[in-house]
This record gives structure tokens, sequence and C-alpha cells, in this order.
């Protein structure tokens, strides 16, 4: 029952946290990319100073310095054992790995005749963006959600493994794995067992990924309706 709840746990982080992830991603990289100048300069360079940090050690100092405060943003309170925590943290780190092949899109479809002809129609800023940008970022959205659920998951497990991640009482699949390294040899199936799950699950979804992946490739024999 436990490796249910830690796995519905597990789960439950990934995908809030690929939420977070590609709303914040696609914001970022699409005002980036459609406005650049100082807009794009500027955001540039935050993304490039959180991409300088390797995801498991900025996942850690983020995880560990919350897990003891917790996030106070006023009316957005989160206690420092709640599941959004290490959603939050998830989401966060990741965000470059999306935002920039956003970015690059967008600077290749803002330039397109379709968008010009848009600003001709007097169609507004957000309006363009919302109506024809977006669009043609899907397909590139849709193949980057598996591939970050899947790295969402491992991370959580990472970072609970060592503490950073899911807090005591909830259990996760990573809390899981570090309880059953104490009782290493004796019980080592508390470890194998969440260990086996936490591999088949993000084989499944990258599996998935692949095939959503085949399947908006134009390139790709395999093509959605055949």
């Amino acid at each position: 029952m436990r490796l249910l709840y830690g796995g519905r746990n597990s789960l439950e982080i990934g995908f809030v946290a690929t939420a977070i992830t590609m709303i914040l991603a696609t914001l970022t990289g699409g005002v980036a990319g459609y406005f650049r100048g100082p807009v794009d300069s500027v955001l540039a360079r935050v993304l490039d100073l959180i991409w300088a940090f390797p995801v498991v050690l900025l996942g850690i100092a983020l995880g560990t310095s919350l897990a003891l405060g917790g996030i106070n943003l006023g009316l957005f309170t989160l206690s420092g054992n709640s599941l959004l925590v290490p959603a939050v943290i998830i989401g966060f780190v990741y965000i470059p790995y999306v935002a920039k092949p956003v970015r690059g899109q967008v600077l290749a479809l803002r330039e397109r005749e379709f968008v010009d002809a848009a600003r001709l129609q007097g169609l507004g800023t957000v309006r363009i963006l919302w109506s024809e940008v977006l669009p043609n970022l899907a397909s590139t959205l849709i193949v980057f959600v598996p591939l970050m659920i899947a790295n969402a998951i491992l991370l959580e497990a990472g970072l609970s493994y060592l503490g950073a991640g899911v807090q005591p009482p909830n259990p996760s699949w990573g809390t899981m794995i570090a309880d059953g390294i104490a009782l290493l040899p004796s019980a080592i199936h508390l470890t194998l067992v969440p260990g086996a799950m936490l591999v088949l699950a993000v084989l499944g979804i990258n599996v998935f990924g692949d095939g959503v992946r085949d399947a908006l490739d134009p390139h790709s024999p395999i093509r959605l309706g055949h």
C-alpha cells in the first residue's frame, strides 16, 4: 500500500512540476524571442544563470532551504512538508531546458509571413503570440511534455533520496529507496521494488514520448491518422 501511495506522490509531483515548467518556459521563451532586444537580453541572462547550475545541486540547495521554512509569498504559502514544494523546485530548475528551444523557435516564427500579416491587420502582441505563434509551437511543446515528466520524476526521486525532496511522513519512491538502504541486506526488497517501479514508470513515459515525437515528426514514416 505504501508503494502505491509513494508512486502516486511521485507521479503527482512529476506532472505538477512539468506543468509549471511548460507554462513558465513558454511564457519566458515566447516573450524573449518575440520582443528581442533588451527584453531578450535580460531574460536570456536569467535563463543562463539557472542553466549554469546542475539541476541536482540547485534542487538540493533549494529543497534544503525550503524544507526548513516552506514558501511564503503572502497570499501563496506552503509548509515545508507540502508535496508542492518539490514540485515548484523541480518545475523551476527545468525552465531553461524548455525556454531556450522555445525562444529559438519564436525568433524564427516572428519573421514569418503570417506574423507580418497579423501585424498589418492591427492585431496586438498578446493576440499574435496567442493565435499565431503558440499554435506553431504546439508540436514542440507536446514532445517536451513526456520528456519533462520523466526527468521530473527522476529528479524528485534523487532529491527525496538525499532528503531534499518529499519530507516525512509523506512517502515517495525516492524516500522508500532511502529507507530501504538502511535495511540492506536483510530486506533488499524494500529497495529493489520501489527502484523497479521508478525504472518502469520512467521507461514507460519515455517510450510514450518517443511515440509522440515520431507521430508529430513530418519526416517520420509513422503519421497520425495512418
